[in-house]
């Protein structure tokens, strides 16, 4: 097949199993209780070049020295977004807080198999570090304890776009659909470039690897059930395998995903029905049971459910009063949803509203180089552009004959509406990041409509537009805090005897001072009455100042 010869496409597998076995190699290294050191960089690596030798064999009949030198090509993509994020600080306040934290525990030896952490260890977030998903710190850990660069990880969530993009554009839609290699790169780029995913390239969050990983598993899926290619399927559980180890969010969506994609194709194949329970079950049993057993089978054991503590309890409440605009509380997720959809860019609590936005204004868009904001954070236009894809789905199932198609695309459309509703707080949208993907997949049958596709491009045209806004705040709020901070570093180098420097009560921050040249061994705790002092970009509540003014309130 032409897309199995394509080089581009394997590569994009490639990156793919690349951060699969790494993930699963961390995670059976702690469950033998084997803790992460500088030699499961190497090892997982080596892991890489044989199971992907072996996938490519299986799936596209790759011989071995080819499969080695597209693993490379791989590696080296992978090592250049490495690369690329190294220089830029981490700037985003969850991953400061524990993100951070949680890789240097595991880089020092933690093993969450063996203990809790208990709260003093960490920055009043021992909940997160000993109950949430590990797959992504786990990774992060594995780079950085071969690295020593902690940022450097992060570039893998630039390698999971370039992945999308080479799938997608390097032949999936082409032999999934029939499109033109023109159209095929077209949407295919469109999809990869997920306003969270931009900006979650400065970040070591994860939403925007679920928006990768989501959207490849989806087009995998399609791939199965279509019969365009009968050897999808596993390409399809690697991307929801890894995507259920990443956070609460992502497992619930490779469940909800792996289910639909299991009635599909009994639905299709119903004679063929054993041996697909037989490969969902082994799935379920590997990812769940065994690599999964903590947190999903320990939180379940310990705290009765296995999303403890995203889902709240008695022990804790993770969505306060405070943590909403005023005008959201006591609201039903739909108005919510609906709200943040037409607010303004930005980060809203208690007594703050959210604020309507001028349609197709750009107000906000400086909000994208701080982190991924609570409200507009899929972009600045996205809102005007998702009514428009709705509109043309509507017209679209009028102009459409097929009533199966009709069905089929109503069908979708209601499943991705209960994966994203199912969340009561979906007006986040990172927390549903493919809502970008549902505004493309709108599109989609009115292309095949007479003159209907030229609605669609304009309308895909907007949201690319969309898209290099976000791209052009991201970067640029990223590196004018990175390089405030480097100044800061370089400043306060050499002069711990003359300042004091206060890291912040951000227990990874006390790490990056020290791997940026600080003597951390001479802290000293500002009192937030000392005034003046001059804050530290990038901390949490980091500041210093002369070390003769300090008063030492107390």
């Amino acid at each position: 097949m032409e897309r199995k010869s394509n080089s581009i496409y394997l590569v994009g597998i490639g990156i793919i199993v690349f951060f699969a076995t790494f993930v699963a190699a961390g995670l059976l290294s702690l469950l033998l209780h084997i803790p992460i050191s500088a030699y499961t960089a190497p090892c997982s690596l080596l892991l890489f070049f044989v199971a992907n030798a072996v996938l490519l064999k299986w799936y596209s009949n790759t011989k071995i020295i080819v499969s080695i030198g597209l693993s490379s090509i791989a590696t080296a993509v992978i090592c250049l977004c490495f690369l690329w994020a190294k220089p830029y600080h981490e700037n985003f306040f969850d991953a400061v807080w524990y993100h951070h934290d949680a890789v240097y525990q595991l880089a020092k030896g933690w093993n969450p198999y063996d203990r809790n952490l208990t709260a003093n260890e960490t920055s009043y977030c021992e909940f997160y570090l000993n109950y949430f998903p590990k797959g992504y710190w786990i990774f992060g850990a594995i780079i950085y304890s071969f690295t020593h660069t902690i940022e450097a990880a992060k570039g893998m969530d630039l390698a999971l776009m370039l992945a999308c993009a080479m799938i997608l554009c390097g032949g999936l839609l082409k032999q999934n659909f029939g499109w033109s290699n023109a159209k095929s790169v077209f949407v295919g780029l469109l999809i990869s470039l997920n306003p969270i995913a931009i900006i979650n390239a400065f970040s070591f969050y994860v939403d925007g690897l679920i928006a990768s990983l989501l959207s490849l598993g989806i087009f995998f899926s399609l791939a199965q059930w279509y019969g365009k290619d009968n050897k999808a399927w596993l390409l399809a559980f690697i991307c929801f395998g890894v995507l259920f180890h990443l956070k609460f969010t992502g497992t619930a969506f490779s469940i909800l995903f792996m289910g639909a994609f299991f009635v599909l194709l009994i639905m299709k194949e119903k004679w063929l029905w054993k041996k697909w329970l037989m490969r969902f079950s082994i799935f379920s049993i590997l990812v769940l049971l065994i690599l999964g057993f903590h947190p999903f089978i320990s939180n379940t054991i310990h705290k009765g459910h296995p999303f403890f503590p995203a889902v709240e309890n008695n022990e804790i409440k993770v969505f306060k009063l405070s943590s909403y605009p005023a005008d959201f509380i006591g609201k039903d997720r739909f108005t919510k949803f609906a709200t943040a959809l037409f607010a303004e860019t930005g980060w809203h609590g208690t007594p703050d509203k959210s604020t309507p936005k001028e349609l197709f204004s750009f107000i906000g868009s400086e909000f994208y180089g701080k982190g991924i904001p609570d409200l507009g954070a899929l972009g600045p236009l996205f809102a005007e552009f998702f009514s428009l894809s709705i509109i043309a789905f509507i017209i679209s199932l009028l102009l459409l004959k097929s009533k199966k198609q009709k069905r089929y695309y109503m069908f979708a459309l209601l499943f991705f509406l209960f994966t994203f509703f199912i969340n009561q707080e979906a007006w986040v949208f990172r927390y549903i990041p493919h809502l970008w993907l549902l505004s493309i997949l709108m599109l989609l049958p009115l292309w095949e409509v007479t003159y209907g596709k030229y609605f669609s491009i304009i309308i895909m045209l907007g949201l690319y537009i969309n898209s290099g806004i976000v791209s052009k705040e991201a970067y640029k709020g990223q590196s004018a805090q990175s390089n405030q901070l480097n100044k800061t570093f370089n400043f306060l180098k050499g002069k711990e005897d003359v300042y004091a420097i206060y890291h912040g009560w951000g227990n990874s921050f006390l790490n990056r001072m020290g791997e940026n040249g600080i003597d951390t061994s001479k802290w000293v705790w500002i009192h937030p009455l000392d005034t003046p002092y001059t804050s530290i970009t990038g901390s949490l509540d980091g500041k210093y100042k002369l070390r003769k003014d300090l008063h030492l309130i107390k």
